[in-house]
């Protein structure tokens, strides 16, 4: 079964938050797993009113970084432009 991704809606306002805790919060708020590759880094400035789990998720990775939805269901966040491969998930 492949995860699901329409899973209700979230706000978020944040104002030069840590990326990888502004996706932290939304993995917890929207009950999913990311894997945070450690070349995810910044902050991030955002404010949603009743996004989508794919629109908030979108909008935390900019145009900067991307996701992969792994073995699992587990998500994994990386640079835009990098494919995620199996067995890459252990990056420390």
């Amino acid at each position: 079964m492949a995860l699901r991704l329409d899973r209700g809606s979230v706000d978020l306002h944040y104002t030069d938050m840590d990326i990888r805790q502004a996706l932290g919060d939304l993995a917890l708020l929207m009950d999913v797993r990311f894997t945070i590759y450690p070349e995810v880094q910044g902050t991030v400035t955002v404010n949603l009113r009743n996004a989508t789990f794919e629109q908030a998720l979108g909008l935390l990775l900019g145009g900067y970084y991307t996701y992969t939805v792994g073995p699992h269901d587990v998500i994994y966040i990386h640079r835009a432009g990098t494919t995620w491969h199996p067995g890459n998930e252990h990056i420390p």
